[in-house]
């Protein structure tokens, strides 16, 4: 079978995902390295249900078309990483807020650098309720 998963993608969500247990909730770096073992292992093998049964169609698809496999990668990720949290490291709901409230910020940081700065404007030239 060839590859379903975006590899790049995939990547950059255990990096942020690193980023957030250690910066935000003080995880030693250690013990995130063993975590995030064990969840590569766990989405290996969710990754091997989900091939032995879904659509053969659906798999060329995510096999042949880049922007299906980037979003099925983040779909997939997000939702098993969620799992994870909750069932791995005992998340609370207050908890998995707060990971997901981190997400944008560190989105946007990471993404500040490419994008241009805004122009300050007035008050008075915004338009509001538009």
């Amino acid at each position: 079978m060839g590859v379903i998963i975006d590899k790049t993608a995939l990547k950059q969500i255990l990096e942020v995902t690193c980023s957030i247990l250690i910066n935000k909730f003080f995880y030693e770096p250690e013990t995130v390295i063993e975590d995030l073992n064990y969840l590569g292992d766990y989405l290996s093998e969710e990754l091997e249900i989900f091939q032995a049964v879904a659509d053969e169609d659906f798999i060329l698809e995510l096999e042949n078309d880049k922007v299906v496999r980037l979003y099925f990668t983040c779909y997939f990720i997000s939702t098993h990483l969620r799992e994870f949290l909750i069932g791995e490291l005992h998340f609370s709901e207050q908890e998995l807020k707060a990971f997901e409230n981190f997400l944008p910020k560190i989105g946007e940081s990471r993404n500040e650098k490419h994008q241009p700065q805004p122009k300050h404007e007035r008050a008075y030239y915004r338009k509001f309720f538009e």
